[in-house]
């Protein structure tokens, strides 16, 4: 007879034997009482031949399980007839502490006696099925809430924690739902809107938990959305005089690819977002924690107990250590508020220690410096205002490249401090970027050229990429702006980075060390000098639109034949990259030979042309267009033999494909 039956009960994922079974084909494995811990393994076959499909659980897992199931058996026993499960305060609740059967109707309480406390601070957590604990298929749940309470306690704070989470609901779904009375997730839990709870609280919170984002990154949705739907929640709570802690979704241990850059995006994107709000608002403000630095990444059902199986949620550990690693924030929150007659949070951005404050660098100021008959203050112009300098010596290669003109007369030269960033990391001209470095090894090294670009260049660095074997330094790169720097808890930072010109390194030696990292003497690469002389703006607009139909076709032929090994030319038209570097660069003066000649609009429209065509390539040919700058008509030009030789490659890619096809139904 065929049988389908669970494997979890046998050891080391072994065939079933005949001494397993009651009658052939019949597991014993209900005698364990692990009938429960079906988990999509299945064995299959007829008698001896049945064979383990899947992942089967160690001994200790199935001890631990069984321990768990029985617990659970018994509490179920003594609840039946009992189906009140309305409870605001932990219904369902396993009598060893384990994680609850239910939740009821939400928000539920749990509290936290602190002896010789006389007042009971109230705290919410909002969020998705995170919020809740949901865990082992939504038959148990384990709200890091409960944890937090008691942890609180703990540190002498008495707290009651509200929690109400909505599985399987996007950040979206949560801010159209703000005064719904009744939302029923997929669990079929009932709860309230976010504006609901807050206006029908007897006591108003004095602080919310935000966790949502993680069904968003799981349904592909954008992460500019994702911050755009987690912000105006929020503000909800802002515009109610509550201060907030934005929880960035947990990094799921079987995310790949795509899904992790789009949660390192949002995760950026929330910092941010976070420093600003606490910038610009005067009272009630968000603290931003990145919660991948509370709870380890692991493994799904692994060793260590903290994630579940399905790789997306945590087990009840991992739920109770995410509340306790959160105790110590939110204890510092509640203490200033304490002592602080107006109320008014931490408002550092911080992962774990948000008493830190986040440090903003003004951007380039020249047109208002400009109005005023004023020096810049910061940025490329403040760069510029400095006096030029010159090389020790003309060495060689020095007068090479003058001859050669890749260093023009007509410029002059300044040292600026190097940042090496990773190869896909480092930006084009006319793109933003942000960049997290850590405070080990060569990132420490990073953060002390930052610190020296902003105390002797008004915040310019020159970013080159990191070449792994490679002798002395690149020849190029690209001049950035810091817009903005977070500090860490752990010691690192976060920077937001706007690059606005290309320079060339004048000579890779001599280049002189400060406190470790490298300052270097460069020139910046004008956009318009000896190679455009000849050129009239009508020769101009034909390279243009000979490039943009490569760029068009290259695309389409990349979106039939799925290859985008050379770059991305099909996710966006060029137009809008174009448009997009335009933006980045406004009000940036463009470097000339002669200086400070006026570009027509053209002229700058087709300088954005040839940076975004730039940055659609690949990393690694886009470090070498960056490690040997040109001027607009050469990078033009080897631009588009760059793309004239994809076109080609990618047609006879789809050429040789339609033959095989063809080939193989001819068989």
């Amino acid at each position: 007879r065929r049988c389908t039956l669970d494997s979890a009960g046998l050891p080391g994922g072994r065939r079933p034997r005949r001494s397993d079974t009651a009658a052939r084909g019949g597991p014993a494995v209900a005698a364990l009482g692990l009938a429960w811990l079906t988990r999509g393994c299945q064995v299959r076959g007829h008698g001896r031949g049945c064979r383990p499909v899947g992942t089967v659980l160690s001994w200790r897992q199935v001890r631990e399980r069984r321990d768990c199931s029985r617990t659970g058996a018994a509490a179920r026993g003594a609840g039946e007839g009992d189906d009140s499960s309305g409870d605001s305060e932990a219904p369902g609740l396993d009598e060893d502490g384990g994680p609850l059967r239910t939740l009821g109707t939400m928000p539920v309480a749990f509290r936290g006696v602190a002896p010789g406390s006389d007042q009971e601070r109230s705290i919410l957590c909002y969020g998705d099925s995170l919020t809740v604990g949901f865990c082992a298929r939504g038959r148990r749940f384990e709200p890091y809430g409960r944890a937090l309470a008691e942890a609180l306690a703990g540190a002498g704070l008495a707290c009651r924690v509200d929690v109400c989470g909505h599985c399987g609901h996007t950040a979206a779904r949560m801010e159209a739902n703000l005064e719904e009375q009744a939302v029923v997730d997929i669990t079929g839990l009932q709860s309230q809107g976010l504006k609901r709870i807050l206006d029908g609280a007897a006591t108003s919170p004095e602080l919310v938990l935000l966790m949502a984002g993680t069904e968003d990154l799981r349904s592909g949705v954008q992460p500019q959305a994702i911050c755009e739907s987690i912000s105006r929640l929020h503000e909800i709570c802002h515009s109610r005089g509550i201060p907030t802690l934005a929880l960035t979704p947990l990094p799921a241990p079987r995310a790949v690819g795509h899904s992790v850059a789009r949660r390192e995006q949002l995760v950026r994107l929330l910092a941010w977002w976070a420093q600003e709000a606490a910038s610009q608002s005067g009272g009630a403000a968000a603290t931003f924690v990145d919660t991948a630095e509370l709870v380890p990444l692991g493994v799904a059902d692994g060793e260590d107990g903290l994630w579940d199986w399905d790789g997306v949620h945590l087990a009840p550990s991992g739920s109770r250590l995410l509340g306790r690693e959160l105790a110590d924030v939110v204890a510092r929150l509640m203490r200033h508020q304490g002592v602080e007659a107006t109320g008014t949070p931490t408002t550092a951005v911080s992962s774990a220690a948000p008493v830190n404050p986040a440090v903003a660098v003004p951007e380039a100021a020249q047109d208002e410096a400009a109005d005023e008959g004023q020096a810049p203050t910061a940025g490329l112009e403040f760069w510029r205002a400095r006096p030029a300098e010159e090389p020790e010596a003309l060495l060689g290669d020095i007068e090479d490249d003058f001859a050669r003109s890749l260093l023009s007369r007509g410029l002059p030269m300044r040292s600026l401090a190097l940042l090496f960033l990773p190869q896909d990391q480092v930006p084009c001209a006319g793109q933003e970027v942000e960049v997290r470095l850590e405070s080990a090894g060569s990132g420490a090294l990073s953060i002390a050229a930052i610190e020296y670009a902003v105390e002797q260049d008004g915040g310019l660095l020159a970013c080159l990429p990191e070449m792994e074997d490679g002798v002395g330094i690149p020849w190029g790169g690209t001049a950035a702006e810091l817009q903005a720097l977070l500090r860490l808890g752990n010691g690192g930072v976060l920077v937001k980075l706007r690059a606005v010109s290309g320079v060339r390194l004048v000579a890779r030696h001599p280049a002189r060390k400060v406190r470790g990292f490298t300052v270097a003497l460069l020139q910046e690469v004008p956009e318009w000098g000896d190679s455009e002389r000849r050129v009239t703006e009508a020769s101009l607009g034909e390279e243009l639109a000979e490039v943009e139909q490569l760029f068009a076709e290259c695309g389409e032929l990349q979106r039939r034949s799925g290859l985008m090994a050379a770059g991305d030319f099909a996710s966006r038209p060029l137009g809008e990259r174009v448009d997009s570097v335009l933006a980045v660069l406004e009000g940036v003066r463009l470097p000339t030979v002669p200086a400070n000649r006026a570009l027509s609009s053209d002229i700058r429209r087709a300088v954005a042309v040839s940076h975004a065509l730039v940055a659609a390539l690949s990393a690694d040919t886009r470090v070498r267009f960056l490690c040997e700058p040109r001027s607009l008509m050469p990078r033009l030009q080897r631009a588009k033999e760059f793309l004239a030789k994809v076109q080609s490659l990618l047609r006879a890619r789809i050429a040789f494909r339609r033959a095989f096809e063809e080939g193989d139904e001819g068989t």
